[in-house]
């Protein structure tokens, strides 16, 4: 009898305890929530700094590509000031020689930083 009185009120007892949250489970909770909350934070600051980061990859790109244009039109400019003054000498076909050595590599660059950024505009639609 008195085992049996002993179990009813350990069961009573247990019974009492789980009827509502216990504060280690709220404080647990809490943190939870907490946690996820700073995680958002963090995911929302990631994004926007990888956007920031390729808008200015694509700014970088763009005047590489600008100022790499430029510089082409220089190139041939001066391959046809030369070309068109009329000297014949060795001099002058060296000159334009590397000229055009010169532009070649420099409308390689420009080949590689126009596929740079449209591989970065395409890899952002996806996004």
């Amino acid at each position: 009898m008195e085992e049996r009185d002993r179990l009813i009120r350990q069961l009573k007892s247990e019974n009492q305890q789980n009827t509502g949250p216990s504060p280690e489970l709220e404080k647990l909770r809490a943190e939870h929530a907490q946690c996820t909350q700073q995680i958002q934070q963090k995911q929302q600051q990631l994004e926007t700094l990888m956007k920031q980061l390729e808008d200015q990859a694509e700014e970088i790109l763009s005047t590489k590509i600008e100022a790499l244009t430029a510089a082409l039109a220089e190139k041939n400019a001066n391959i046809a000031l030369i070309e068109t003054s009329g000297s014949t000498n060795a001099s002058a076909q060296q000159a334009v020689s590397q000229l055009q050595t010169e532009r070649d590599q420099m409308q390689k660059q420009l080949r590689q930083l126009s596929f740079a950024r449209d591989a970065l505009t395409e890899q952002r639609k996806m996004r």
